[in-house]
């Protein structure tokens, strides 16, 4: 089932799915106890995402799969992470509120991999708006809870963060 794709605006490099209205709005309190930092799921009813884009617009696919989806290599950075959806609806959230969509997901206990193409591409090349530089894609499927991973790392910026998560976790 296809939950978004297109255009989605980023600010200060994240976007969310979101159950609860108590988040606090803490990247930090999203990744304890996690080995990558592009894809917290440690908080309950918030899944958070990195972006290499500070802020403007990424493509961004949102798939949820029956079954686990065959990975695609093409991406420079994958992770993947389990997580929990309540009988609260989760929503797709940009930064403020600015686009909400319902992810129409069951309550159950999902796995997810979040691959990025060009991670922190348009940052360089200064193209904020545009939207077809950097490219991210988040697969869901139902799958029973396990540790969270870093498959590919390929930029420096998207290791920065993976490094980043560490030293908040002494």
């Amino acid at each position: 089932m296809n939950i978004f794709n297109g255009k989605f605006p980023v600010c200060y490099g994240q976007f969310y799915f979101l159950s609860t209205d108590d988040w606090d709005g803490d990247l930090m309190h999203c990744f304890p106890c996690q080995e990558n930092g592009l894809c917290g799921v440690s908080s309950k009813g918030v899944v958070f995402f990195i972006t290499g884009l500070h802020t403007g617009n990424i493509t961004l696919k949102v798939i949820l799969h029956s079954s686990e989806p065959e990975l695609d290599q093409s991406k420079d950075e994958i992770v993947e992470a389990s997580f929990t959806v309540s009988d609260l609806p989760m929503k797709l959230e940009a930064w403020g509120g600015e686009l909400v969509k319902d992810t129409e997901l069951s309550p159950g206990t999902y796995r997810i991999r979040y691959g990025a193409k060009n991670f922190g591409v348009a940052e360089e090349l200064g193209k904020f708006e545009e939207g077809d530089i950097e490219c991210y894609d988040v697969d869901i499927w139902p799958a029973p809870y396990s540790k969270d991973e870093i498959i590919k790392v390929t930029s420096e910026q998207a290791m920065y963060w993976h490094s980043e998560i560490k030293k908040h976790q002494k």
